[in-house]
């Protein structure tokens, strides 16, 4: 048996309280397997970090409009239908034959030499294994 005693409260740092450890967050790697300070005052750290904060994260919400959230890539004149088509037949061929299909475009959207555009004509189905060795370094007409 350990000769170390557990105990069953612990001091938050923040708020200097005595509180059940209950009241604590798991961090296996302290000593005593708790985290400092209680949930109570990391909630209210928490809470201020984002009011002080608010809006400087726009670098964020750009990359994430970039990955998908919205597309400035994609233009208004573009044929949805066609393009949900080519992720379902990307997703039959992939059950039919076993290996995994994706869709890709031919000509990449983010590349440091060109900026392809998340249209029908640009898209085609191939493996995945293709289109992870290729990146977006390599383009039909590659100059």
């Amino acid at each position: 048996m350990d000769s170390r005693q557990i105990s069953l409260t612990k001091i938050c740092i923040r708020c200097g309280l005595e509180k059940p450890r209950s009241d604590f967050g798991v961090a296996k790697r302290m000593r005593d397997g708790v985290r400092q300070p209680c949930r109570k005052c990391e909630y209210q750290g928490q809470k201020r970090y984002n009011a002080s904060h608010r809006g400087l994260n726009t670098k964020a919400k750009r990359e994430w409009k970039l990955r998908g959230g919205e597309r400035p890539c994609a233009p208004s004149w573009k044929n949805d239908t066609y393009i949900r088509d080519m992720y379902m037949l990307a997703h039959l061929v992939s059950e039919f034959t076993g290996e995994k299909y994706t869709v890709d475009h031919i000509v990449p959207i983010n590349s440091k030499r060109v900026c392809g555009l998340h249209v029908e004509h640009n898209l085609q189905v191939i493996r995945l294994s293709e289109n992870a060795s290729k990146k977006h370094l390599h383009w039909p007409d590659m100059p």
